[in-house]
């Protein structure tokens, strides 16, 4: 009987220690904390490896660029040629009505300042407004968006069911990751979308803008998934671009290292080299040929007057000269001190050689004491005389004939002493 109630009593105390672990479990779990990244204004928005690190963008502006005027087209054309012009999408958080040409029917839309670019009943999906020949591409007016500044108010991630199964990218999605017809999931914010392993690698940023004249609220989406964030082609970081204009703009840069053509404007011939000397003349939007939208770069005019433009993210490799100068300054007063302190070293050696020649002077005489302060040998010096100025052999061979004693002192291949009971005899060198 005992020994059921020591079993029950055990089995209970069991129990209830494995209860109280599984809920401090729990509780350790709902009690996790996620904090804040710092953004760092040096920083330009970039694709991050965590996702809950996308929040330290929330608050900062982001500047939407005008069209570059000596944009390009690369594509051959055709009947889809004209879709190659700068499609503008941005998302309002209510629907539009707008007519479609030639039609008394409307269109509903949640484009932003929504307008027909193209009707064609066989229109690509992914530029799709409306259905069958009603289909129509509508884009934001350009006028509405371009040349602003938005304020992010929030970021929040949501499921893309294309890419749950299937890594590849259409055309459409390839060239305009901004989508028309795009279906959203529900979203939610980045602290439990970064509980999710998947969400690390796959689906859709929404990144809630403000439209800093209007007041307007809209949305951008864009995809997340690895190599493939295009936030940073369509927007300029403002934070960041004005940081390099205090920075660098107006001030002589010296180049600490050779610019590679990457980080330079493709459609010049230049070299920057290191140690070159520019003046950052400007810091603002280029157009390009081969960039639809005008991208930020430094306008720097050499000492020579050669002009070259180099990306933002290149300024980095450049010093102001006033920096160089102090660089320059502190390297100088180094290598005084250098010379300061080996001058000192070598009044301290030829001190020290002094007084050990007049040790040995005391110690064996003028003329002795003289050679061995020297690093000499003479016929006629003991062996420790010897010691005292050369060293002591790599090596001694010793032979006795007829009770006199040959020493054989080997310095190396060349140099030998050779001593007659501790007298030396000869020298071979």
């Amino acid at each position: 009987m005992k020994k059921t109630v020591l079993f029950l009593m055990f089995s209970l105390s069991y129990l209830l220690v494995k209860a109280q672990f599984t809920i401090r479990e729990i509780d350790s779990q709902e009690e996790q904390v996620y904090s804040r990244p710092v953004y760092d204004s040096l920083e330009n928005f970039v694709e991050q490896e965590k996702i809950i690190n996308y929040k330290k963008y929330i608050g900062l502006q982001l500047y939407f660029p005008e069209r570059s005027r000596t944009y390009t087209t690369q594509r051959s054309a055709g009947k889809d040629a004209e879709l190659d012009t700068l499609i503008t999408i941005f998302r309002a958080l209510h629907d539009y009505k707008i007519k479609r040409p030639g039609s008394k029917k409307n269109i509903e839309t949640n484009v932003y300042q929504p307008e027909i670019l193209r009707c064609a009943y066989k229109l690509p999906d992914c530029y799709r407004a409306g259905r069958g020949e009603d289909a129509c591409l509508v884009v934001t007016k350009p006028s509405s968006v371009e040349g602003k500044s938005f304020t992010i108010l929030d970021i929040l991630w949501g499921e893309n069911e294309e890419n749950r199964y299937s890594f590849s990218i259409s055309r459409c999605d390839a060239m305009y990751p901004i989508f028309q017809n795009f279906k959203e999931a529900g979203f939610i914010s980045l602290e439990e979308a970064s509980k999710n392993s998947y969400a690390e690698r796959f689906g859709v940023l929404k990144f809630i803008l403000k439209d800093d004249t209007t007041g307007d609220t809209l949305y951008y989406n864009d995809r997340h998934y690895r190599n493939f964030l295009g936030l940073w082609e369509d927007f300029v970081l403002l934070p960041y671009f004005i940081k390099k204009q205090q920075l660098y703009q107006g001030k002589y840069l010296v180049a600490t290292k050779a610019l590679n053509s990457n980080d330079l404007h493709p459609e010049e011939k230049v070299r920057i080299i290191s140690g070159t000397i520019w003046k950052c003349d400007e810091i603002g939007m280029v157009s390009m040929k081969h960039w639809k939208r005008q991208q930020p770069y430094a306008m720097l005019t050499k000492v020579s007057g050669e002009k070259a433009k180099v990306k933002l993210s290149a300024l980095s490799d450049f010093i102001t000269e006033e920096v160089y100068n102090e660089q320059q300054r502190i390297k100088q007063l180094n290598a005084d001190e250098r010379d300061r302190q080996e001058r000192e070293r070598k009044i301290r050696e030829e001190e020290a050689r002094i007084q050990l020649k007049r040790e040995y002077i005391a110690k064996y005489g003028e003329k002795i004491g003289g050679l061995i302060a020297n690093k000499q040998v003479a016929l006629g010096m003991t062996r420790d005389m010897c010691t005292e100025s050369w060293g002591y052999p790599l090596r001694i061979n010793t032979t006795i004939v007829q009770g006199v004693t040959h020493e054989q002192w080997v310095y190396n291949l060349r140099t030998y002493l050779y001593f007659d009971n501790g007298i030396l005899t000869g020298i071979q060198h």
